[in-house]
């Protein structure tokens, strides 16, 4: 061997091996390391009347009886030029929206969501059978593989914030996804907000309640918690 490391004493041309390793699915490590940032994404501003506007406009070319869902996704400029769905490397944002007497298929996924409300009343997500009634600024979550559903029975549009980890969730190969069998929305199985009314002193569960799922039962945390009684 020389001290280039080849055999029978050649020298091995660099631009034939790159070639090589190349062609054999082989990565050099030396070329992509170095000091900087790896910076994949940029600021970037929503603005939410333009957003809006283009979300009702979106009730004219599609309707949830055609699409799963009506969503318009906030995807980073950077992210978008590559080709790559995301607000950042790891989540993604969207905007969703349901009108008066709609309904968003029952399904479940691997990947966690949460939800902002914007805008709307009447309407109403139901997550394992629980349904929590959408105001503005609630937070609404769904843990990872549970069945969850959206319906507006009130007059006017309903807009929420969608939060999923779908990137990263892809990026570890992970993604599963299934529409809750034969029906358009689950059974309710629990009493509206169960889980808000259950839980509304911070800090206290129930004696006689146990739980043995991995995420929290607490799904919504509303704007003013529900009155106790006494």
């Amino acid at each position: 061997m020389s001290k280039s490391g080849a055999a029978n004493n050649q020298v091995v041309n660099p631009e034939s091996f790159y070639e090589d390793v190349n062609r054999l699915h082989l990565s050099p490590l030396w070329l992509r390391q170095g000091h900087a940032p790896h910076q994949r994404t940029v600021p970037h501003l929503w603005k939410w009347p333009v957003v809006r506007e283009q979300m009702m406009r979106a009730a004219e070319v599609v309707s949830t009886e055609n699409v799963e869902r009506r969503v318009l996704g906030l995807v980073n400029p950077a992210l978008q030029s590559k080709g790559f769905f995301g607000t950042t490397p790891n989540l993604v944002a969207a905007i969703q929206l349901i009108l008066p007497g709609e309904t968003a298929l029952a399904h479940h996924h691997t990947p966690a969501a949460l939800r902002i409300i914007i805008e709307g009343e009447g309407a109403y997500t139901c997550t394992n059978g629980e349904r929590c009634w959408m105001e503005p600024g609630d937070l609404i979550l769904t843990p990872a593989w549970s069945y969850h559903d959206h319906k507006n029975e009130g007059k006017g549009p309903m807009l929420w914030l969608d939060g999923l980890d779908v990137p990263l969730i892809d990026a570890m190969d992970t993604i599963f996804f299934e529409l809750y069998p034969g029906k358009r929305t689950q059974p309710l199985n629990q009493p509206d907000q169960a889980s808000m009314t259950r839980f509304a002193v911070p800090g206290m569960r129930p004696a006689n309640f146990s739980w043995d799922k991995k995420y929290s039962p607490l799904t919504s945390s509303k704007l003013s918690a529900p009155k106790l009684a006494v």
